[in-house]
């Protein structure tokens, strides 16, 4: 008795264009999302002849940059730091159904010049570090610039951030593997 093994049908490229988009919206989509609410930027403070000068670089996937300013003439720096808030077990909240919640700590720098303020994220002990940071640069005679790199929380932009960043890579090298592979089953 001989069994006949199946055969699959060929695929499609209709079938191999959706399965991509897909994995292009989850394995690329996904990852910049991620990075992008919790971000790494790089502050960099410079003296010059008008005074202090700050560079920001905000990346996204951890390494890629996709955002410079530069931001002249800066007069400070302004921690903005919400501390964590537990609602307590009262009547207002046990109708808004919000007892027992926490709304955790958040912070950000405000970069103050003559234009319109510029926010970084930041952690909220590292908001008030960055700013006692900068006025000590102020204060300073060393002309050196300083260079101070900022997150939105450590848990979040590297740990969450490293994963999604990896799945984006992992997709990158399969994705260009298996065109190599393609091409050379062509070539043969």
């Amino acid at each position: 008795m001989k069994v006949q093994a199946k055969l699959t049908p060929p695929t499609t490229w209709v079938g191999v264009l959706i399965t991509q988009a897909i994995a292009a919206l989850v394995c690329l989509g996904v990852p910049i999302l991620v990075t992008f609410m919790a971000p790494v930027s790089v502050l960099e403070y410079r003296k010059s002849a008008t005074g202090i000068d700050v560079k920001i670089v905000r990346y996204v996937l951890l390494a890629v940059p996709w955002r410079t300013q530069e931001i002249a003439a800066v007069s400070g720096l302004r921690a903005d730091v919400t501390k964590e808030f537990r609602y307590k077990n009262t009547k207002e909240n046990r109708m808004k159904d919000r007892v027992g919640h926490t709304n955790l700590a958040t912070g950000q720098v405000a970069i103050m010049s003559d234009g319109p303020e510029v926010i970084v994220q930041a952690q909220p002990g590292l908001a008030e570090e960055i700013v006692a940071e900068f006025d000590a640069f102020a204060a300073s005679e060393n002309p050196a610039p300083v260079r101070r790199t900022v997150y939105a929380s450590w848990s979040l932009t590297y740990i969450l951030g490293g994963a999604m960043t990896a799945l984006f890579a992992l997709y990158v090298v399969g994705a260009g593997l298996a065109v190599l592979n393609f091409l050379r089953k062509r070539m043969t």
